[in-house]
C-alpha cells in the first residue's frame, strides 16, 4: 500500500510535467516542445531530429530535420510519403522540399523534388532550375539528353472555344552526336493528330526552317509545289520600309530587294535590285515589271527588255525577217529617180525612218538590218542593170567603132 501510495502521486504529476513543456494560452502565441515560443506556432523537440508529423494509415506529411540520414540531412523538409513506415529515407513516390545541401545542393538554395530527384531548384541567386540543382542562368532546363521533346518547354491547351485539346508547341534541346555545337535546339508545333512538326532548328550556328540539318546559316527547305518563304512588310509605303537588304561592312554599300521607289512615293508593280550607298543614296539598278518586262538602269521598262545605257556583248543573235523578197520577180525595184525625189522630199531613204523618229522611238535592231539588207539588195539590182546597160552600150561602141574603121579604109582607097 506504501508503494502504491508513492507511484500514484508521480503518475499524477507526469501529465503535469508534459503540459508544462507546452502552452496553449487563450491569447498569443502557442508552443509545443517549448514554454516561451516566439512565432505565432512553435514546435520545437529541443535535439537535432525536430520533426513534425501528420500522417493516417496512407500518405503522411513529415515536417523538420533527420540527421539519421546523413545524405539527406535538410534545414527543412517536407515530405508526402506514399510508402509505409516512419519519416526516414526517402522512397521512390516520395516528394519533398529542403532547403540545404543534399546530394550536391548548396545551403541556402531551395529544392523541389519527386521520385528520388530534384525536380526544381531557387537558388539564392534568383536562378531557377528544372531538371539540375546547378542553375547557371535565370532559367535552366536540363533534361536527360535525349532526342525526345519530354527534354524542354510545352505549351499546352486546355480547350477552347473550337474545341482543341491538346500540346500547341515546344521548345526542345535534340541528342548532341559530338563536341559543342552538334546538339541541335528545336522548335516544334503539332500537326496531324497531333503528331510533331520541327518547324526550326538552330545547330552549329545555322538556322534551319523546315530542315533537321541546315547546311548553311540560314536554311529553308519547303514542300515541293509550295510557297518556301514570304517577306511581306507594312502597307504604309512613306518610309521606304518594303525590302530586304544585304550589306557589306567595306566601304559601306548594301544591295536591296525592294518592291518600293527609292523616294518612298508609293509601291512599284514590280520588283527591284537596288543600290545603296554608304551616303544613304539609292538607285535602282535592275527593275522587273508587273507585266513580265525588265528595266535596267530604268523603272519603266516598256519591252521584255529595256536598257538605259550601253549595251556590250560578244555576240548578239536577233531573230527577225529578212529581206530577200526584194529578189521576187514581182518585186517593184524603184527607178533611181522616183530615190532621188523622194529623198529631196523627206530628207532620209523611203522605207527607213527619220531622225526624229529615231530620236523618239529609237530603232529595232533586227527591223533595221532588215531594211538596210534590203536597200543593199535594191543597189545590188541596180547595179546589175547598170552593168548590163553598160555592157549593152560597150557591145554598141564596138560595133560603131568597127563601122568607123570600115569606113575610113573604103575612103582611102578612092
Amino acid at each position: 500500500m506504501k508503494n502504491i501510495r508513492a507511484v500514484l502521486p508521480l503518475a499524477l504529476l507526469l501529465p503535469v510535467i508534459a503540459w508544462s513543456q507546452n502552452t496553449f494560452p487563450s491569447s498569443g502565441s502557442a508552443g509545443i516542445g517549448t514554454t516561451s515560443p516566439t512565432a505565432t506556432l512553435q514546435v520545437d523537440s529541443g535535439n537535432a531530429d525536430s520533426q513534425v508529423y501528420i500522417s493516417s494509415n496512407g500518405p503522411r506529411i513529415a515536417l523538420g530535420n533527420n540527421s539519421t540520414y546523413a545524405s539527406r540531412t535538410q534545414a527543412v523538409r517536407l515530405v508526402m510519403a506514399t510508402s509505409a513506415g516512419e519519416f526516414g529515407p526517402f522512397n521512390a513516390g516520395d516528394a519533398w522540399l529542403f532547403t540545404e545541401g543534399q546530394n550536391g545542393g548548396t545551403a541556402g538554395n531551395l529544392y523541389l523534388g519527386a521520385n528520388l530527384s530534384t525536380t526544381l531548384t531557387l537558388t539564392t541567386g534568383g536562378n531557377v532550375g528544372i531538371g539540375t540543382k546547378s542553375p547557371a542562368g535565370k532559367l535552366t532546363i536540363a533534361g536527360a539528353g535525349g532526342a525526345a521533346s519530354t527534354d524542354g518547354v510545352e505549351w499546352y491547351s486546355a480547350g477552347n472555344a473550337n474545341g482543341y485539346n491538346g500540346w500547341i508547341g515546344r521548345i526542345y534541346g535534340g541528342t548532341p552526336t559530338g563536341a559543342w555545337g552538334t546538339a541541335p535546339f528545336i522548335f516544334a508545333v503539332p500537326g496531324t493528330g497531333g503528331a510533331e512538326i520541327q518547324t526550326m532548328t538552330l545547330l552549329n550556328g545555322n538556322v534551319g526552317i523546315g530542315t533537321t540539318n541546315p547546311a548553311a546559316s540560314l536554311h529553308v527547305l519547303g514542300n515541293v509545289g509550295r510557297e518556301v518563304a514570304r517577306f511581306q512588310g507594312s502597307t504604309d509605303v512613306s518610309n521606304n520600309r518594303n525590302f530586304i537588304s544585304i550589306y557589306t561592312t567595306n566601304p559601306g554599300y548594301s544591295w536591296e530587294l525592294s518592291n518600293q521607289d527609292p523616294a518612298g512615293n508609293g509601291t512599284l508593280n514590280g520588283l527591284a535590285f537596288r543600290e545603296r550607298s554608304a551616303s544613304g543614296n539609292s538607285i535602282e539598278r535592275v527593275y522587273f515589271a508587273s507585266g513580265g518586262n525588265v528595266g535596267i538602269g530604268t523603272t519603266n521598262p516598256t519591252y521584255p527588255l529595256s536598257v538605259r545605257g550601253t549595251v556590250r556583248a560578244q555576240e548578239v543573235i536577233v531573230d527577225t525577217g529578212w529581206s530577200d523578197y526584194v529578189f521576187k520577180p514581182d518585186y517593184r525595184l524603184a527607178p533611181l529617180g522616183e530615190v532621188q525625189k523622194s529623198i529631196e522630199k523627206e530628207g532620209h531613204l523611203p522605207g527607213m525612218p527619220s531622225a526624229k523618229e529615231v530620236a523618239e522611238h529609237g530603232i529595232s535592231v533586227g527591223d533595221m538590218q532588215a531594211k538596210l539588207l534590203a536597200k543593199i539588195e535594191e543597189l545590188t539590182l541596180h547595179q546589175i542593170e547598170q552593168e548590163k546597160l553598160l555592157a549593152a552600150q560597150q557591145e554598141q561602141l564596138e560595133t560603131q567603132q568597127g563601122e568607123i574603121r570600115a569606113l575610113k579604109r573604103a575612103a582611102s582607097l578612092k
